[in-house]
């Protein structure tokens, strides 16, 4: 894109935010008036020369301003009147116009060099002691040194917000460590990316074979592979995609990822190669579950409790739910698994009951919002989100938040339960486990057939799978849940049986169509109109489209925009905001797509706030506000949060997601589109997992074919993940 550049003299700073450098200054550009600008503009004071690119906009309250997209140069005034400006702008503490004059009027043109060079000169300044000239030299050195950076950087088209955040973490050293490895950036600074500290390193004129960027290269390989779910990749493998993305020899990554052992920047153990992060999380999960699999308790269920527990519950428990519940009270730890209508749920609440009647103190948690809030419901008891429950604190990296809860300030509760495992990750999981007393008994309950977290880990199926951990799998359906085709079918999917087509008075069915634009017309029509005149009546059923993938014509992105079109269209009546190529009107179905540990939320009545939305948390856009560059998000759980303009890449329409992203969900109905895509994406698990979301109803529109596809492709994807070997070790 061509932007406008300016030149002129800093005259005033009228704003400036020295956490994240957002800089409102006026420039005299020999026009009759001064020209506002605006952005990440650091450490400026007036009477500077700067040269700034920007696009020209007409802000409703503040008029024409520049709004800076790249600093281009900077000049220090040569006239003395700026120096005594740049002395009393604030950037030296106890300085002000007075002493900064009578600084200036002592040494005239010499008065940089001054500074720069001999304190003890500085200090025959009346007022100015030996001590406090060392202050003002290292203020002035702190300062320039933010503005060289700043110089240094845009030369390799480094935005202003990453340049403040490089001078934050190295300081002083910031320019030195760069050109000695730009790619320590994508290491040492969460959320910078090896695409863009590559492109500076190879501007610098590093070799594409450079042991620096291969080094950068193994990080990020292992950072994509983590992506897609990985712990550790093999060693081999690992030698091998870095030596085909960097056009290098096995034998120079080899020495590169060597050295990087020998550093700490990568853990080898045996034939596996883990980021630390990674490496650690395992090993303390499987340091702690065999720890907590080493307790055992004598407590048995009496029969008295049993016949309180039915007498409560208003049913009788089979033997298997009995057992299930002798199990967690024997141990450290259990798994309580199993498919839709085996009864996870009325287990779960005779386990609280248990040990609320022992006097017990009993924590509720969910990966989700969505399911903390299913949770509490089923459970009659106060639920929370892993990172609630941690006490989530401000974090730059989505990969390592803080959370105020851990070893020494443990979550204070004698039993700590778990819903929807399958969808927590190896780093949530260890920080949980961390912030749980070795006395706390631990119960985890999923279904192990799901698809797998989107984080990296497949931390349900190794528990099951180490054959450490006390395993409790349901596998008996329950009558009333076996008058349901949903629970029928989501069995037999799981067994490789071909589903029962039911009629359309049932509760699964399958509607045949053949070409994409037959497949979208039937799934606008069945969510638009069909569906809800089905729930005629009902107060805001959930209806949601679930989709393979993203790309395609049947894909997320497109369902999404002509959903909106459907079900919110344009209206004078409703505000809406066009982000990138995205229109986002109030009314709109959301999703938060990545993790934000800082965004701030309150509840609806007021009664609770706190900071962090969270991947996969959805909600409906109730407020745009253009003036003030916002617009609100009431998510289901009942939270509102307040999303600035910039933030819009963090969400997305949700009147279809993927079936990914809808793991730990529940909609009263699901329509799942058949076509021909990936194999990959067309896999038993997955089928499974959209069929189980569904608590009412499932429509499948589309090539009935593909169902006998998906049932017999047992194919998926390999997780390398060591926590199964670790807890047997």
């Amino acid at each position: 894109m061509r932007y406008e550049q300016i030149t002129g003299t800093v005259t005033e700073i009228v704003f400036a935010n020295r956490e994240n450098g957002f800089t409102v200054c006026e420039l005299d550009i020999n026009d009759t008036d001064p020209l506002t600008v605006v952005g990440i503009l650091p450490a400026l004071h007036p009477g500077q020369v700067l040269t700034v690119e920007g696009n020209f906009k007409d802000h409703p309250i503040y008029g024409r301003q520049l709004e800076v997209k790249n600093l281009v140069n900077i000049e220090e005034s040569t006239e003395s009147e700026g120096w005594v400006q740049f002395l009393a702008s604030g950037l030296f503490r106890g300085i002000g116009m007075a002493t900064a004059r009578k600084i200036v009027d002592a040494f005239g043109a010499d008065t940089m060099n001054i500074i720069q060079n001999d304190a003890t000169a500085l200090s025959s300044v009346p007022g100015i002691s030996l001590t406090k000239a060392k202050q003002i030299q290292e203020d002035y050195f702190m300062h320039m040194g933010m503005q060289s950076l700043a110089l240094f950087l845009q030369k390799y088209g480094v935005s202003a917000a990453l340049t403040l955040r490089v001078w934050e973490h190295y300081g002083l050293d910031a320019v030195s460590v760069i050109q000695k490895n730009p790619y320590r950036l994508a290491r040492d600074l969460p959320g910078v990316g090896f695409l863009t500290v590559d492109a500076i390193g190879l501007k610098m004129g590093f070799a594409k074979n450079a042991p620096e960027r291969l080094g950068g290269g193994l990080c990020h390989l292992l950072e994509q592979a983590a992506a897609n779910g990985h712990t550790y990749l093999p060693r081999e493998i690992l030698i091998a995609q870095g030596a085909k993305a960097f056009e290098s020899d096995p034998a120079e990554v080899e020495d590169v990822l060597v050295r990087l052992a020998l550093e700490d920047d990568l853990v080898v153990r045996k034939a596996a190669v883990y980021l630390p992060r990674f490496h650690e999380a395992e090993t303390s999960v499987a340091a702690d579950l065999k720890l907590r699999t080493g307790l055992s308790f004598e407590d048995k269920l009496s029969l008295d409790e049993m016949s309180l527990l039915e007498e409560e519950m208003g049913l009788t428990l089979d033997p298997q739910q009995l057992a299930a519940c002798e199990t967690a009270l024997q141990n450290g730890v259990m798994v309580l698994t199993g498919g839709p209508g085996t009864g996870k749920t009325t287990i779960v609440r005779a386990i609280i009951r248990l040990f609320e009647l022992r006097g017990k103190k009993v924590a509720l948690a969910a990966p989700t919002g969505r399911v903390a809030k299913r949770m509490e419901s089923l459970c009659g008891r106060e639920a929370k989100t892993v990172h609630r429950l941690l006490e989530t604190e401000y974090s730059y990296d989505e990969h390592a938040p803080l959370f105020r809860r851990r070893r020494d300030n443990p979550i204070p509760a004698d039993v700590l339960i778990v819903d929807e495992m399958s969808m927590m990750d190896i780093l949530l999981f260890s920080s949980l486990l961390d912030a749980t007393l070795p006395s706390t008994r631990v119960v985890l309950v999923g279904d192990a057939d799901q698809l797998p977290a989107v984080g990296a880990g497949n931390v349900l199926r190794d528990l099951i799978d180490s054959g450490v951990v006390s395993v409790t799998a349901l596998d008996k359906i329950f009558r009333q849940a076996a008058k349901s085709l949903i629970v029928q079918n989501a069995h037999r999917i799981n067994h490789g049986e071909m589903p029962v087509n039911g009629t359309r008075e049932q509760d699964f069915f399958c509607i045949p169509a053949r070409s994409f634009q037959e497949i979208s017309d039937l799934l606008l029509d069945l969510v638009e109109n069909r569906l809800p005149a089905f729930f005629k009546g009902e107060p805001s059923p959930q209806i949601q489209l679930l989709s393979p993938t993203k790309k395609t014509p049947l894909g997320v992105w497109e369902l999404n925009r002509k959903l909106q079109d459907a079900l919110n269209p344009h209206s004078i009546l409703k505000r809406e905001y066009k982000h990138q190529n995205r229109i986002f009107r109030v009314g709109d179905r959301v999703m938060q797509i990545k993790n934000n540990y800082e965004l701030e939320w309150t509840k609806t009545d007021g009664s609770d706030s706190g900071m962090g939305v969270y991947n996969g948390d959805t909600g409906v856009l109730t407020q745009i506000k253009p003036l003030a560059e916002k617009l609100t998000v009431v998510f289901d759980d009942d939270r509102v949060a307040e999303y600035p303009f910039s933030l819009l890449e963090e969400l997305e329409l949700a009147y279809a997601i993927t079936v990914h992203k809808s793991q730990g969900s529940e909609y009263d109905a699901v329509v799942f589109p058949l076509f021909h895509t990936s194999p990959r994406l067309l896999t038993r698990n997955l089928f499974y997992t959209a069929v189980t979301r569904a608590k009412r109803l499932v429509v499948l529109v589309g090539n009935e074919e593909l169902i006998r596809e998906m049932v017999e492709n047992t194919q998926t994807e390999t997780r390398y993940s060591g926590l199964s070997e670790r807890l047997r070790g």
